[in-house]
């Protein structure tokens, strides 16, 4: 590939992520694609992440004084490097975003680069994600990447129950390039002229969402557009898990497992749930699904009405926002699909 007539920037949002991030930076100096620009936003992070960020050079650092969430954060960064790329056409330049706990293939970039410049009509393509598990043992850390899928793009189902593709089974080494509902946060490659098309003010992530569920919404919105989602599985990136063996665990440890996560997570996990619906979904679509979702929501309540109560208040906190989520659906008067193309995603 010639990578003159390339240019990308990696965007990367840090919040107190020493364990992480160096590993993302090393796997990043080692790329076989040389055209790129890091730029971090650091949400005020109180451990070693600036200083472990000032040992690589050719940074763009930008300090937020709060932790400003997921969305806010990678908009500065966004509106960073379209200021980079001011005066110049936008055919031939990707903005990758990137979780800090994210360690790249060396050629992860140049083959998921040169696929989403072939395909112009995409506007998200994402790599194969596999895991990286970080266990201890006897006190030392101990990293190994692994052949688990951690996700091959997202997929919806017809009761709107959002999971990542194939998350937990064993890599069947896909090589085709294939079109997907959406595609994880963790990392997504964007074509910038795409953005402009679902921009809400001077938002492209919705900063109402603060974070969870903003990479759903903000591909659901672009397909809602006209646009595609891919994942190229020749590009290939690790993210990190703690625990090796979650893929095979049962339905009860699954649930325990998510008691255990803390209440702030769940209650935007689930705010946000509401709110990308709310947000996107098809009236009509959502009529010929009302079973679907009727029988997984009622059954969702039940259970948090049995077994974490402490979650309850993401209904509240979901209906108080509903008057301004709702005002954003205005986008959907100039959708370039109609609601049987996006319903055949709804699986």
């Amino acid at each position: 590939m010639e990578q003159r007539y390339f240019h990308a920037t990696i965007n990367i949002v840090t919040w107190n992520s020493a364990e992480y991030i160096d590993d993302l930076l090393i796997s990043l100096e080692a790329q076989t694609f040389l055209g790129f620009h890091i730029i971090i936003v650091d949400n005020a992070s109180s451990d070693k992440t600036l200083s472990i960020i000032a040992q690589h050079p050719n940074i763009t650092l930008i300090k937020n004084s709060s932790n400003l969430g997921f969305s806010r954060a990678h908009n500065k960064g966004i509106d960073m490097a379209l200021k980079f790329w001011d005066g110049k056409t936008l055919d031939d330049r990707f903005i990758v975003v990137c979780n800090p706990d994210i360690v790249l293939k060396e050629n992860c970039l140049e083959k998921l680069i040169a696929s989403i410049y072939k395909e112009k009509k995409t506007a998200i393509m994402g790599p194969k994600l596999l895991r990286i598990f970080d266990e201890e043992v006897d006190n030392l850390s101990n990293k190994s990447k692994s052949n688990i899928i951690d996700s091959l793009g997202i997929k919806c189902s017809k009761s709107r129950n959002i999971i990542d593709s194939c998350s937990g089974k064993e890599d069947g080494h896909d090589v085709n390039l294939k079109s997907v509902f959406a595609v994880s946060g963790a990392f997504m490659c964007i074509r910038p002229n795409s953005l402009f098309t679902i921009k809400e003010g001077k938002e492209y992530f919705d900063e109402d969402f603060f974070a969870y569920k903003e990479d759903v919404d903000l591909c659901w919105r672009l397909r809602n557009m006209g646009w595609d989602i891919k994942i190229e599985p020749s590009a290939v990136a690790y993210h990190y898990r703690k625990v090796r063996g979650d893929e095979k665990v049962s339905l009860i440890k699954k649930i325990q497992d998510h008691k255990l996560k803390p209440r702030f997570i769940k209650l935007l996990s689930a705010r946000n749930h509401f709110w990308t619906l709310w947000k996107n979904d098809f009236l009509s679509n959502e009529l010929i699904h009302s079973p679907f979702i009727a029988t997984r929501e009622i059954g969702k309540f039940l259970y948090n009405l049995m077994f974490d109560r402490k979650i309850l208040g993401a209904y509240f906190l979901a209906f108080f926002g509903m008057p301004k989520i709702l005002k954003k659906r205005k986008y959907l008067k100039n959708t370039k699909i109609d609601a049987k193309e996006i319903r055949k995603w709804f699986e």
